[in-house]
């Protein structure tokens, strides 16, 4: 590509890696009395190949495109290609609410950082809040005119963007009673992911023109430079959580982490034969999990890159993949339509 975007702006990316120094801090500790997706537990490399499957919640009629747990680890949200969401007790898996409204496959899911509202973004171009306690919708936010595939609240819940096939980044506030938004524009082709750094600074999104690309959010108007690229178009996009690298997951098989302190790859994880759907980060930022179209969910260890376990799933696919808030757990989003949930011993 020729695109002025490819060339890393030094000035800029240092002041993206200055504002990387709120990043620090480890994740908090779960209630004392928490259910078991949230109980203390530590996961290591020693342990990491006996990934058992705990459970696999049924009721979605398609792939489940997108799965989270909320920060507080009640509950577990999912979205389907069958344009439902759904909400599920994690301390046992029981269904709670069938979220419906969306016109098309809901093809992301995020839970506020209070763990209150949820988000879906469609492919009926909307982005829809719900009550977790009640399962109601709270707002609809539209106007793209663009599928949406990913969705992300800001660390401190006060907005919320989502990334559209048409190329754009869009902001909404959500103090207030109004829709207005800001676009985001920088991606030469649809924007498939987009997350937050820890403390809200920074915003990293992907999509199919190849490339990562960092926003600084505290800019009256942020504007973008290119991290890094793949070879082929890059599907889900995070932070980890000290805030210190950027996981990315593409078309051509493999994620590559990347270390903000220097802006370099730390680490090309290859080894899925397909194109690798999702990837999340444990909370203690010591692990990265990577999901894929081969049906397998891979474990690495981040300082080093070694593969240490891989679990077979649905062989048509696991399109998502995300940490219990502790570690302990993980959780899969099929093509086959269940939410899986692996343990460690």
């Amino acid at each position: 590509m020729s695109d002025m975007r490819l060339a890393l702006w030094p000035g800029l990316l240092l002041l993206l890696l200055l504002l990387l120094a709120g990043c620090q801090s480890p994740p908090d500790a779960a209630p004392a009395g928490a259910p078991l997706i949230v109980s203390q537990a530590v996961i290591s490399a020693a342990n990491v190949d006996q990934l058992a499957e705990l459970a696999s919640l049924a009721g979605h009629s398609d792939a489940v495109r997108s799965v989270v747990v909320s920060p507080d680890g009640q509950t577990i949200a999912s979205g389907s290609f069958d344009t439902t969401v759904r909400l599920w007790r994690a301390s046992d898996g029981q269904p709670l609410f069938t979220l419906t409204g969306h016109e098309g496959a809901v093809r992301s899911v995020a839970l506020s950082p209070d763990s209150q509202t949820v988000a879906s973004g469609s492919a009926d171009n909307t982005v829809r809040l719900w009550d977790v306690a009640s399962g109601q919708q709270q707002r609809l936010l539209a106007g793209q005119g663009a599928t949406i595939n990913s969705v992300a609240f800001a660390p401190d819940g006060q907005s919320l963007v989502a990334a559209a096939n048409d190329a754009s980044i869009w902001w909404w506030p959500l103090t207030g009673n109004s829709n207005g938004h800001t676009a985001l524009s920088g991606h030469l082709d649809a924007v498939n992911g987009v997350a937050f750094s820890p403390n809200g600074e920074l915003l990293a999104s992907v999509g199919r023109d190849y490339v990562v690309l960092l926003w600084p959010m505290g800019a009256l108007v942020p504007e973008p430079v290119v991290l890094g690229t793949h070879s082929r178009w890059i599907n889900s996009v995070a932070f980890s959580p000290q805030g210190t690298y950027v996981g990315s997951a593409a078309g051509d098989g493999t994620a590559t982490l990347w270390n903000l302190a220097d802006g370099k790859a730390l680490h090309s994880l290859a080894g899925h034969e397909g194109s690798v759907y999702a990837l999340a980060f444990s909370p203690d930022g010591t692990l990265v999990a990577t999901a894929g179209a081969d049906g397998t969910v891979r474990l690495w260890q981040v300082s080093d890159g070694q593969l240490l376990s891989v679990i077979t799933g649905d062989p048509a696919g696991i399109l998502s993949i995300t940490f219990s808030p502790n570690g302990r757990l993980l959780l899969g989003g099929t093509a086959g339509g269940h939410v899986v949930i692996w343990g460690i011993p």
